[in-house]
């Protein structure tokens, strides 16, 4: 509740906010040299799956939201698809092989959509070589392994010792012992550094889907070998979704976010809920009237995030989703949420149960041209299928585990989606919320995004009402401990260090409480558009991370 200013940019010109301090770094270098913000994404995302390989990475995929200068926007989807032997009912009688094993990878798309924005938004200034050969050096010269790596490290331990082979690079040698690393060792990805510099050399994306090349035949053979289907055709056939964002509004402001399968329409009722209320003008964060309103737009959310799935490959709902993210829909529900008592979970009228992804990276970049990025990118569970390929030093997406299971309820029997079942290509449902804000004069203002599964909607929400609601600084916005509901379980998570006030607040009007550790990590941007300073703000609380900018 009182956090270090150090923990924040104010700049003129650009700023990047990612996990990983060095990344943040590595890219404003990359502005500096005249790239663009898309370009310093492409560093970004590649230095981040570099040293936070257990949350994303070039074996993975995600979004990518691009404002332009000149107001244009456009959403990049390059969330990993379902093999084309991939079917309904693959996981029955074995759930786990949608997490663990060669079974659980989808075919990644991260480099796909990495190179599909530097054709349309690169400066011009710097080549694809440029971009990617700064994050070669650092798989080659190595890294420190600081706090949440090593605690990945820690957590997967059992799993790397069960099936080791392609993790040497974790491994470091104390004396005659050989120990996985540390936070405090220094670890050197030589595998990877290879297969990043054939794709630098290549000039594009092309090499990591070529059939015949040095990349996807030892991905195919290891996918296989460990228990999946995936075949070469499979990365030829990979394609990057190109598609207008969604556009809605919040307290006069333009907000761009993503559309289905990702939780953006999701996002966009929560606001709307919010925004047709009254008297919404709470300067004060945890003010017992608007932390009611808040959680109740949480179980709305939720329950409207429920009906999502892949809108190329499942039942055509779209109209549905269209309804939920409208203002009259948020009418309707606005009138069912009493700022005295919650309800309950059925009268919310879910669909199914939310899935709960945790290996995700966000950040948030501007430059000095006004382009804004906001890219949210995964390899799933930690450290994806737990499968490195040790010929290529690529480590592989468990991105399978996010559809539902046919006959499978969850363990609050939520029957499975009917929308989000395995299919040939299929992309699963996400909860990645990549946003953009601008005011009434058309000047980005917020760039903002998150990491944390189902928990991601909901704490970009609550950083939109903090911002333009509450009023409060971005430094605040980022670090205060936030709350979460995600209807099922039937309580309201809120996260160490809130004032008492907000649990007692909350169990008087019925809410189940339960005090967290922080499971989201969120980096944004926020630029003063009367002054002209841009602020930037990485989770340095929950991630360890730390913006940069000039």
């Amino acid at each position: 509740m009182d956090p270090d200013f150090s923990r924040q940019v104010i700049v003129e010109n650009a700023a990047v906010a990612c996990d990983v301090p060095y990344c943040s770094e590595l890219a404003v270098s990359i502005l500096k040299r005249g790239g663009s913000a898309v370009d310093a994404a492409i560093t970004t995302a590649l230095c981040i799956g570099t040293v936070n390989s257990f949350s994303s990475g070039i074996g993975g995929g995600g979004f990518m939201l691009v404002r332009d200068s000149d107001g244009t926007a456009q959403g990049l989807n390059f969330r990993e698809a379902a093999p084309r032997l991939a079917h309904k009912h693959m996981y029955d009688g074995m759930p786990r092989k949608s997490q663990v094993g060669g079974l659980a990878v989808g075919v990644p798309g991260e480099l796909a959509g990495l190179y599909s924005a530097y054709q349309k938004y690169s400066s011009g200034k710097l080549s694809w070589d440029d971009l990617i050969q700064p994050v070669v050096e650092l798989n080659k010269n190595g890294f420190i392994v600081d706090d949440p790596l090593a605690l990945a490290i820690e957590v997967g331990t059992p799993l790397f010792t069960l099936a080791p082979e392609g993790w040497d690079w974790l491994y470091v040698h104390d004396g005659d012992t050989r120990r996985l690393a540390k936070a405090g060792d220094r670890i050197t990805r030589p595998l990877h550094a290879q297969t990043l510099d054939m794709v630098a050399r290549n000039g594009s994306s092309a090499i990591f889907y070529d059939p015949h090349g040095p990349i996807v035949k030892p991905l195919v053979e290891h996918i296989q070998k460990t228990g999946g289907i995936m075949v070469a055709q499979d990365f030829v056939d990979y394609e990057v979704v190109s598609e207008a964002p969604l556009n809605g509004t919040f307290q006069g402001r333009e907000v761009l976010t993503m559309g289905n399968p990702t939780s953006g329409p999701a996002l966009l009722l929560g606001l709307n809920i919010i925004d047709g209320f009254d008297n919404t003008d709470e300067s004060e964060e945890f003010s017992d009237i608007l932390t009611q309103r808040l959680v109740e737009a949480m179980k709305w959310l939720s329950a409207g995030r429920t009906e999502f799935g892949d809108p190329t490959k499942s039942l055509n709902n779209t109209e549905r989703i269209n309804e939920i993210m409208s203002k009259e829909w948020a009418d309707k529900v606005r009138k069912n949420i009493s700022d005295e008592h919650t309800l309950p979970w059925k009268d919310y009228h879910p669909v199914y149960e939310n899935t709960e992804p945790h290996g995700t990276s966000h950040f948030s970049i501007v430059d000095e041209n006004g382009m804004a990025v906001s890219m949210t990118t995964t390899v799933n569970l930690y450290f994806g299928a737990f499968i490195c390929d040790p010929v290529t030093g690529i480590v592989l997406n468990s991105e399978m585990d996010d559809f539902s299971l046919p006959d499978t309820n969850n363990a609050y029997e939520l029957r499975p989606s009917i929308y989000n079942f395995v299919a040939p290509f299929k992309r699963p449902l996400s909860s990645t919320v990549p946003t953009i804000i601008s005011n009434s004069n058309g000047e980005v203002e917020m760039v903002i995004g998150a990491a944390g599964g189902s928990r991601i909607v909901t704490s970009v929400f609550q950083a939109i009402v903090r911002k333009y609601l509450s009023k409060l600084p971005l430094l605040e916005v980022i670090a205060y401990p936030r709350i979460h509901h995600q209807l099922l379980p039937e309580t309201a998570f809120v996260e160490f260090g809130a004032p008492k006030h907000v649990t007692q607040n909350l169990e008087s009007k019925g809410h189940g409480t339960k005090l967290i550790n922080p499971v989201t990590a969120m980096n944004g941007i926020y630029k003063d558009t009367d002054t002209g300073l841009i602020h930037g703000v990485s989770d340095w609380w929950r991630k360890k991370g730390l913006a940069a900018g000039y």
